[in-house]
């Protein structure tokens, strides 16, 4: 995973914790990593799995809704510091049916050993966006979160609704939005 998750996730913790926390969860999680995330390094899923789980363990929250709570500070975040990528576009969904196709292929460039899902669309309705995430991470909640700070980005109402499925013999996940 790339570094900028990692650093995206202690600013997270610092901004809704604090410091303290932060410092709490990277003692008490006994990650294979020792020095500082670097933004563009790459460092093991696990260690992230395990700040993740030691911050619900510690803290008591439900890892579903952490994860959806970091996805979303996350969307702000990355809009931040590469906001050439959502300027362009003037609603959430014509800026979803981006990410795959113009988004993961500009990261590529940047890190071309950065492990990223795929999507796969369909638009049932005008008010409709279906998106099959298939990622071996299978950070459901995570996205949930992303396609919240969409919303929140573009100040849009989006109902989502999200299942496992099986897409060519592997598990993904199906997310159906509704754009109010």
């Amino acid at each position: 995973m790339k570094g900028a998750i990692f650093n995206i996730f202690e600013e997270f913790i610092i901004q809704k914790f604090g410091v303290e926390v932060y410092e709490n969860i990277l003692q008490h999680s006994q990650i294979e990593t020792k020095d500082p995330f670097i933004s563009a390094g790459t460092y093991p899923d696990t260690d992230f799995y395990k700040l993740v789980g030691t911050a619900c363990k510690l803290y008591n929250l439900p890892p579903e809704e952490a994860q959806k709570m970091f996805g979303r500070f996350t969307f702000v975040e990355l809009a931040k510091f590469q906001p050439h990528f959502v300027e362009p576009y003037k609603s959430a969904k014509s800026f979803l049916l981006t990410v795959d196709s113009v988004i993961h292929v500009e990261v590529k460039k940047l890190y071309p050993d950065a492990y990223l899902p795929k999507f796969i669309y369909s638009e049932p309705s005008k008010n409709e966006l279906q998106i099959i995430y298939i990622s071996k991470r299978k950070l459901y909640s995570f996205m949930e979160g992303l396609i919240d700070g969409v919303a929140d980005y573009f100040k849009e109402d989006i109902d989502v609704e999200f299942d496992t499925m099986l897409y060519n013999g592997e598990e993904a996940c199906r997310f159906h939005l509704i754009f109010k």
